[in-house]
């Protein structure tokens, strides 16, 4: 019998430390994986001609991903798509 081993984790996630309760569910630890650097700079190119300026207000970073997790803290779940019985 084969036993499977987790994904591995790609070598330069960034990790953070934070205290926030999602869906009932205590973080500690925020690990931001690099793929949106790649998808940044896919979109930085695509529209390189097309917006000359204000182009960063349309990437991530860690900081807007952080915050987008922050606003996650305490929230409960809607009920519509999601079993809460």
């Amino acid at each position: 019998m084969t036993t499977k081993k987790p994904p591995q984790e790609p070598i330069n996630t960034t990790t953070h430390e934070c205290n926030i309760i999602i869906f009932g569910i205590k973080r500690t630890v925020l690990k931001i994986s690099p793929h949106y650097q790649k998808r940044n700079e896919e979109f930085h190119e695509s529209k390189k001609k097309r917006i000359k300026e204000n182009l960063n207000q349309y990437l991530l970073g860690d900081n807007l991903i952080k915050d987008f997790v922050q606003q996650l803290n305490n929230e409960k779940p809607e009920a519509e798509g999601i079993n809460v019985d």
